[in-house]
């Protein structure tokens, strides 16, 4: 038996759970640090011998639960298994000022063998050795200490997301408030990352590809909120790890399994979700399920009759530990959306939009000496309705492999391997049978398609104030369209194999104590992909190329007082090949309209800014700008003048212009405070410059191309919460949430003069042919009780 016999020497200030920016380092004399309160009792490893001391590193949340928890010193299988245990530990948190917050400390666990007594002949046998059972000793010693991030990745932890106003408390959704992040219209979850169209930006749960994040039209995240440890976010020049996307990724990570019975809920307006976990097997084992319905389908039939719209997802894990070191465990997940329309007259529901998605993956886990590898293999299913008519499916399955291995103190391994094969196919539901249109199967033809990669980097620290990050992944992309497909694109070829090598640098130098430079370099390819992510509709045109980007960026971290820290960054993102459907469209297109597949070639640079206050403290705050230029040379379709006549064709030269979605300027100002006796408050002001447009004749674009700007746009949004907590871990909350709170309407679209067949352009004033059209407000008021234990 083992027992935790002391608790010291490092209190993380802050939001331990934000590992991606450093702290302030003030004075710590009003911080009271956590107190173990129940646990501490750790079992002795089975087979093991030797008396050992483990020093555990754990992330204590403002309930007192532990957040997260690794060894920091010690031999296995002592480690793996007090890590474990600490997992259960349950504590008075951390307070400064009175106020709990969020703490990291390091605690030293003891492993003290019993040892059975010796024969004796003659009277009665001593009792057998027992564990010492010595007490937590006093933390004598507290520090305020920042954390090191890997170089061009932004965390967003849970206490975060919960207090953002607007967010609704879903980690993905926090996503829109990052620098580089570009809306396409407010409340709508899709987003260009450093001038990267939605569809160029890569999702991820778990080391998941998974095709979107966000439940349809103003839904939440597909994941319920409670799974979710903390997000990940890339802008560009990702580590190796994270290849096939030629913009930014987003990456969550999901919960350790825990070792006691927990659960938590909530009920909106809109939605109910539920997460539940439970251990078994003497608690080798855990089973975790979660989930969210909603009924707006209800609420429309109310409100709009003749509008239907409906979403669910599921979320299931078991995991089971077969020795303090290996783990098996299989994780499944999938979503629902439906938008129908009614027919007044007969009362059937005519689909407009359906899509839903469903992953199982199996794991095997395991614990080396120094490092950890993984093993799994996954199994999905992607399928969108257009209509009643057709219906776009891809069945995947992916196998992956990765090694992390500590080679020296200065020195860290990271490698992998992984295969993607994909089944695409088009199904005309009025007939039962494969295939639709000619121009639809011309752009996504029925195929299989597959991936194969290998990565590694080295994370080395070539001096104590310097590390240095240098990666590549390999990839080998392949597309064979079927033989049946009869229609075939330009330069299209049944059977297309290309290679692709992204080599990756990241450097971080300490400057002084409270300044780091960082900086990223990177090339990254993606296949042909359509401008928002749709599941089980990509684009077929392999044979004509891959897409690629060079990022690059610049940027310094400084910790400043008041725990604030101060992160501005510049970048240039350069794409070649880009299948940006809205560079050769406008943003009213088809998805089977063959212009939206032409390549174009994209340069964005500009600035980057972030300050940050830790989420967590009494009062917090975060402030994001960008100042950003994109653009794209393109040929565009218009209109040309000969003799006097104008006619609709390709123009003959290159142009360079804004991209459909430059925004100029785009800042998030968002701040909480709390107010005592479980009241806290926030707001959010979010905005942004208006995104170019060019005035059209009959739906064609004409010069100036993008040469006007829509009107700007900002909205407020609020947040309020009381909660009432009980017993260690218990809690219950009042919210009440509401994006866009001032009811601000958008300009999206254009309203342009009607001019003849063949339309003189000099009959009408430039900037005086379309006006600019406001949509909305799209605006989300939302009244909720949540609470777990």
């Amino acid at each position: 038996m083992a027992w935790a016999i002391a608790a010291c020497a490092l209190l993380d200030s802050g939001s331990a759970a934000r590992a991606d920016e450093p702290a302030a380092s003030p004075g710590t004399a009003n911080v009271a640090p956590p107190r173990l309160v129940r646990g501490g009792e750790v079992p002795y490893p089975e087979g093991a011998h030797g008396d050992v001391e483990i020093v555990l590193e754990l992330v204590v949340d403002k309930d007192g639960r532990v957040q997260d928890a690794h060894s920091v010193a010690g031999d296995e299988p002592f480690a793996s298994a007090a890590t474990s245990a600490s997992r259960d530990f349950v504590f008075e948190p951390a307070k400064r000022g009175g106020a709990p917050v969020v703490a990291k400390i390091r605690m030293k666990v003891a492993f003290v063998e019993a040892h059975e007594p010796s024969a004796s002949p003659a009277g009665p046998a001593p009792p057998t050795s027992a564990p010492r059972a010595a007490k937590p000793t006093p933390i004598e010693e507290v520090e305020v200490r920042g954390v090191k991030r890997e170089a061009g990745k932004t965390t967003l932890g849970q206490a975060e997301i919960r207090e953002l106003p607007g967010a609704f408390g879903d980690a993905f959704r926090a996503i829109e408030m990052l620098p580089g992040v570009v809306p396409m219209a407010s409340g709508l979850p899709f987003f260009f990352v450093r001038g990267a169209p939605p569809g160029n930006t890569g999702y991820f749960l778990d080391g998941v590809r998974v095709p979107l994040l966000y439940h349809l039209a103003l839904g939440p995240a597909v994941i319920h909120p409670g799974l979710v440890e903390h997000v990940d976010f890339y802008a560009g020049a990702p580590p190796a790890r994270f290849g096939r996307f030629a913009g930014g990724f987003v990456s969550g990570e999901v919960r350790e399994p825990a070792k006691r019975f927990h659960g938590e809920g909530n009920i909106r307006l809109f939605d109910t979700g539920l997460l539940a976990e439970a251990p078994f097997a003497g608690g080798k084992g855990t089973f975790l399920g979660a989930g969210r319905v909603s009924y707006t389908a209800l609420l429309f039939s109310a409100i709009v009759p003749e509008v239907r719209l409906d979403y669910w997802d599921y979320q299931g894990r078991v995991a089971y530990d077969l020795t303090p070191l290996d783990r098996v465990s299989i994780f499944a997940f999938g979503s629902h959306d439906f938008l129908g329309e009614v027919n007044e007259d007969t009362g059937r529901v005519k689909t407009v939009f359906a899509t839903q998605f469903h992953r199982l993956d199996t794991r095997y886990d395991r614990k080396i000496s120094g490092g950890r590898m993984r093993l799994a293999v996954t199994l999905g299913v992607d399928e969108s309705s257009l209509g009643d008519e057709v219906v776009s499916r891809d069945r995947m399955l992916a196998t992956r492999f990765e090694l992390e291995k500590k080679l020296s103190d200065d020195v860290l391994f990271r490698a992998g391997a992984d295969g993607t094969f994909d089944r695409y196919d088009l199904l005309d539901e009025t007939t039962g049978s494969r295939g639709t249109s000619d121009s639809v199967q011309t752009i996504y033809p029925p195929r299989s398609d597959f991936a194969l990669g290998a990565r590694a980097d080295v994370v080395w620290r070539v001096h104590p104030r310097v590390e240095v990050v240098p990666g590549a992944r390999f990839d080998l992309f392949g597309s064979a369209i079927s033989d049946d497909v009869v229609v075939l694109g330009p330069q299209a070829a049944r059977t297309t194999v290309i290679p692709a090598v992204d080599p990756r640098l990241a450097v971080r130098t300490k400057v002084s104590p409270s300044v780091t430079h960082v900086s990223t370099l990177g090339l990254q390819h993606q296949t042909p992909s359509f401008v928002v992510p749709i599941p089980g509709l990509q684009v077929g045109r392999l044979s004509e190329g891959l897409q690629s980007a060079v990022h690059a960026s610049q940027g310094v971290e400084v910790a400043l007082p008041w725990k604030l820290s101060l992160a501005p960054t510049v970048f240039v993102a350069n794409s070649f090949g880009l299948t940006d459907a809205v560079s050769t469209c406008g943003t009213d297109f088809d998805v089977d309209d063959p212009r939206c597949v032409r390549r174009v070639s994209g340069q964005t640079y500009g600035l980057e800014l972030s300050l940050r206050r830790a989420f967590g403290e009494r009062f917090t705050g975060f402030f994001s700008y960008t100042l950003a230029r994109s653009t794209r040379l393109t040929r565009p379709l218009g209109f040309r003048q000969r003799g006097g006549v104008s006619s609709l064709g390709q123009l003959g030269s290159t142009l360079r212009i804004a991209g459909e979605f430059d925004r100029t300027h785009v800042m998030n100002l968002a701040a909480s405070y709390l107010l005592g006796a479980g009241w806290r408050v926030g707001a959010r002001f979010y905005f942004y410059t208006g995104r170019p447009y060019s005035e059209e004749i009959r739906g064609v674009p004409i010069p100036p191309y993008n040469g006007y700007r829509y009107p700007d746009f900002h909205r407020f949004d609020f947040r309020v919460e009381k909660r009432w907590t009980f017993g260690q871990t218990g809690y219950v909350a009042f919210v009440a949430e509401w994006l866009n709170a001032t009811l601000r309407k958008e300009a999206f679209s254009l309203e342009c003069a009607s001019f003849g067949d063949s339309p003189d352009l000099t009959t009408s004033l430039p900037g005086s042919r379309c006006k600019p059209q406001e949509v909305g407000p799209i605006t989300i008021p939302s009244l909720g009780v949540e609470g777990g234990f």
